[in-house]
């Protein structure tokens, strides 16, 4: 899913007060920054900035098929379970219930596109939205001295790596990539320390199952279906840092060893599924 666009602010207000009403152990500035991160925005001040644009809304989830819709929600999910740090289980029955991106005839109102009105603001819907922006400026200068000290330590740590073999060199590429990712997530706000450690956990798998790193074809199919499998087992946060993975893979074995890894049809993978047995 990629960024869901607002028509009004009003939209998110409402929502994040949904969210709210659900949670009430959270502050509502940090219901406004999950229903931000949720819909693919770093923090409240960044869909308020965007939403000012007057960019063309998303289409709501009743407008969309089944498939995009549980696309979203799975989207919707990781975000939440990385910014909150909770289970899947429970970030996903929170998202059903106050559904995101849904209109009024799925979690009551419909400011988003419809009627004049859902524009205008009250005093206390001004307050709420100015306290979340004010939050989310203190959230990113914390944040900044932490970021800019952990890309430093990652940097100096990639540059003491070898690069005498081609695997030495595949490894620092890898190592490099994982830390964009790392800084990535840190600058949005959402993931951890448990993000990073999943991601290497995954990584170092795969080439511990690889015999030969220049012909690692087979690995990568079987770490397709992995991930296949993870995703019908409903383990979307495993599924997106699944995901996360094969990109960082994929650029280092392209950059250092000018691996391209061939993708399947999908007549050829469910050929290949039979034939090794898996449904």
């Amino acid at each position: 899913m990629s960024r869901f666009n607002l028509k009004f602010m009003s939209f998110a207000i409402k929502k994040a007060k949904e969210i709210k009403a659900v949670v009430e152990d959270r502050p509502l500035t940090a219901c406004q920054r999950a229903y931000a991160v949720m819909i693919g925005y770093s923090d409240w001040n960044e869909l308020k900035v965007v939403t000012s644009k007057h960019l063309p809304p998303s289409q709501l989830d009743e407008d969309i098929d089944t498939i995009e819709q549980g696309r979203r929600e799975n989207y919707q999910t990781d975000r939440l379970v990385a910014l909150w740090n909770i289970p899947a289980e429970e970030a996903l029955t929170l998202i059903r219930k106050i559904r995101p991106t849904a209109s009024v005839a799925a979690s009551g109102h419909n400011d988003h596109a419809k009627t004049p009105d859902s524009r205008v603001l009250s005093d206390k819907d001004r307050q709420d939205e100015s306290a979340g922006s004010i939050m989310d400026e203190i959230y990113a200068a914390i944040r900044e001295p932490i970021i800019i000290k952990e890309k430093v330590r990652l940097l100096a740590e990639a540059e003491k790596m070898p690069t005498r073999t081609d695997e030495e060199r595949l490894f620092k590429a890898i190592f490099v990539n994982m830390a964009d990712k790392k800084i990535d997530v840190m600058k949005h706000g959402v993931g951890s320390e448990d993000y990073a450690r999943r991601l290497n956990e995954i990584i170092r798998d795969f080439l511990g199952n690889c015999d030969d790193i220049k012909n690692p074809q087979k690995e990568w199919m079987e770490f397709r279906d992995m991930t296949f499998d993870l995703s019908r087992a409903g383990r979307s946060t495993d599924v997106h840092i699944c995901h996360e993975a094969m990109d960082v893979l994929s650029k280092a074995f392209r950059s250092e060893l000018g691996v391209e890894f061939k993708e399947e049809s999908p007549e050829e993978w469910v050929i290949r599924r039979l034939l090794n047995g898996s449904r």
